[in-house]
């Protein structure tokens, strides 16, 4: 069976010594001179195993960091007696080491991994950085239907693209301006949980039973490899790849009954919203054809329209519930602008941007590029039409709106809207994504 995932280096760190006394990461095994030869898994899942002792304060926990966010987290919890070998004098308490289980999938093709230790003083300490590949998923699966993707965040237009795109004859979508639609990302979601190690081990070991969601395997021991080979290589390998052809065949037939109601039997794809995370990665994966819109609004603008809109509504949505304050909320916005131009830099060669300036400015032109870049008839009397569509829109499309004109009031509105103190923080969390899609920062541009 060919390698699913490949480690090409593991290369160790040399923490303080002050902080750390030793550490080992067995797996991928590290060689002599802090490299290690390739190392290989036959599945879409992988170990990290090894153990760590803290020299004035014990060890807490261990991360595997990807992307600049944590991928998985575990306490030390494995008995290592094996540990007083390398270092003499450990506590019998701290003769114990680590073991995470992660699901490749989470990762592209090409990954790099950081593991960490923390410490129960508070510190923070590197051990290795771990590099890989992996195979991209193919389920074998033959879809009816192709993903038209619009990756995005929230206030940027979305619903009224959404709804645009499905006013064309050869796509579906169901309902953009009344109902929130998520049905790839909710079974690629599954196939996520699903295809992880700790949650398809527990067919083999079914650990913590009295828990009724313990075939996800997130509470409780983490399940270890089975003793044989070619049913852990299998549940972890082909297991996979057929229960992603069920997640499209779900997807698909969702779609298809969509379509039927809507009396549009000849679509070629389905539109739907996804956030800049990892699904529309791994929906390029499994539809090779797939189409991907990334749209995005100036960042400020889109505050404005996010504070404007909870006021409307008389409720602290899009996150602004768990901010202090809207400084404090302006930070944590910081995190998904820079995941959307993180989004369009790594697939700007076969995605397609629209900007909401253009999209309300000049819809004509910009359906019209849309459809060019999808490969859909983009006629006049076609663009026409589905800016007649989103006319008749009426009463739904009108509880979107913040502005009574889009072009007028809603370009640019965070000069009049946002006062220095926020504006400040706007340059701030937002200035690397505003430069990415070609926005002028504040402070730069007056």
């Amino acid at each position: 069976m060919d390698a699913l995932v490949e480690f090409t280096e593991v290369r160790a760190l040399a923490p303080d010594p002050q902080l750390l006394r030793g550490f080992s990461v067995d797996a991928p095994r590290i060689g002599d001179g802090w490299r290690a030869p390739a190392s290989y898994s036959h599945t879409y899942g992988f170990d990290v195993r090894g153990w760590a002792v803290g020299a004035g304060s014990a060890v807490e926990s261990v991360e595997l960091v990807y992307e600049g966010g944590v991928l998985a987290r575990s306490e030390p919890d494995v008995r290592r007696p094996d540990i007083e070998e390398s270092l003499a004098g450990v506590p019998a308490e701290q003769q114990v080491g680590f073991f995470l289980s992660i699901n490749a999938l989470a990762l592209k093709e090409d990954f790099e991994l950081q593991l960490r230790a923390r410490l129960r003083d508070g510190e923070t300490v590197e051990l290795a950085t771990l590099s890989g590949r992996r195979s991209p998923l193919d389920s074998g699966y033959r879809a009816r239907l192709q993903p038209l993707m619009v990756t995005t965040i929230g206030r940027t237009g979305s619903s009224m693209l959404v709804h645009l795109l499905g006013a064309h004859p050869g796509v579906v979508a169901y309902r953009p301006f009344l109902v929130e639609p998520r049905v790839a990302s909710y079974w690629m979601g599954v196939l996520r949980s699903l295809s992880e190690p700790r949650s398809y081990r527990r067919q083999m070991q079914g650990l913590n039973l009295q828990n009724p969601t313990w075939w996800l395997g997130t509470e409780g021991r983490v399940a270890r490899r089975t003793q044989d080979s070619e049913i852990q290589d299998w549940l972890g390998s082909e297991a996979v790849q057929t229960l992603a052809g069920f997640a499209q065949s779900r997807i698909d037939e969702v779609y298809i009954r969509v379509a039927g109601l809507q009396q549009r039997p000849n679509v070629a794809y389905f539109a739907e919203k996804y956030q800049p995370d990892a699904v529309p990665h791994l929906m390029w994966e499994l539809y090779p054809d797939a189409r991907e819109v990334v749209l995005v609004r100036d960042f400020r603008d889109m505050l404005c329209s996010i504070l404007a809109f909870n006021a409307k509504r008389g409720v602290q949505g899009f996150g602004r519930d768990r901010a202090d304050s809207d400084a404090e909320f302006v930070d944590e916005m910081g995190k998904p602008a820079d995941a959307l131009a993180r989004s369009w830099q790594q697939r700007a060669a076969r995605a397609h941007l629209v900007r909401y300036e253009d999209l309300v400015s000049r819809p004509a032109e910009t359906v019209e590029g849309l459809l060019d870049y999808v490969g859909l008839d983009s006629g006049q009397q076609v663009v026409q039409g589905m800016l007649g569509e989103l006319d008749e829109a009426g009463e739904e499309a009108t509880k979107h709106r913040t502005t009574s004109a889009a072009a007028d009031e809603s370009i640019g509105r965070w000069r009049a809207e946002l006062g220095p103190e926020l504006l400040a923080r706007c340059e701030q969390a937002f200035g690397p994504a505003l430069e990415a899609f070609g926005y002028p920062v504040a402070a730069r541009s007056e």
